[in-house]
């Protein structure tokens, strides 16, 4: 997907979100599949949890409980996890603590999913409206923030072109999001996220 490739592009677009710097400066694992883990110290006082899309499509968090394949060990299959930048690890910044140490928000209602307008029911931005949001509420679990970051991708492209109003889009997809057991931060984040890709390749009504 141009713009969103993987998991660092999200966590940069979550920096950029934050106005944080990408937080480079710690120690640095390439794994086997050309991915990275980031290494910190955990803060003092709090017990972080393992994580999965918290932070964004693609970004996983291991922490109290968890665990990841060290550097220097191969895979049979080929390939080999490799350290890319030998540096003792930088503490969690703060911000990312905050973000990671927010409580879910489990009871919140999911919400009706909103109407279009007459402007918009009809016809191919209509259409491509409701295919989106049916692919989401028709995913699988494992492969829903995936599906939502490629819905927000090719709506996102549409709302940038003036097809479409970003707001309904994000209140659309949050709610499809939401209906299929996603948290409010993963449907947020992962909007965001693609809706921002989307946006560098704007679609919009023929000249």
């Amino acid at each position: 997907m141009p713009g969103i490739n993987d998991g660092a592009d999200v966590l940069a677009a979550l920096c950029e979100r934050h106005g944080q710097p990408f937080p480079w400066e710690t120690h640095t694992v390439r794994t086997a599949s050309g991915g990275m883990h980031l290494y910190f110290t955990a803060p003092p006082g709090v017990r972080l949890r393992n994580t999965a899309g918290r932070l964004g499509w693609l970004v996983d968090t291991r922490a109290h409980g968890g665990y990841v394949v060290a550097a220097g060990s191969a895979l049979a299959a080929g390939g080999a996890y490799v350290t890319v930048y030998d540096t003792a690890p930088a503490p969690l910044p703060g911000w990312l603590v905050d973000v990671l140490t927010v409580p879910e928000r489990t009871a919140a209602p999911v919400p009706k999913m909103p109407d279009l307008d007459q402007r918009h029911a009809a016809g191919y931005v209509g259409a491509a409206l409701r295919a989106e949001v049916q692919h989401v509420l028709d995913s699988r679990p494992g492969a829903r923030n995936h599906t939502l970051n490629a819905a927000a991708f090719a709506l996102g492209q549409l709302a940038a072109g003036g097809m479409l109003p970003s707001t309904l889009v994000v209140d659309c997809l949050t709610a499809a999001g939401l209906t299929v057991g996603l948290t409010a931060h993963e449907c947020e984040a992962t909007i965001a996220s693609g809706m921002r890709a989307g946006a560098r390749t704007p679609r919009g009504r023929a000249a």
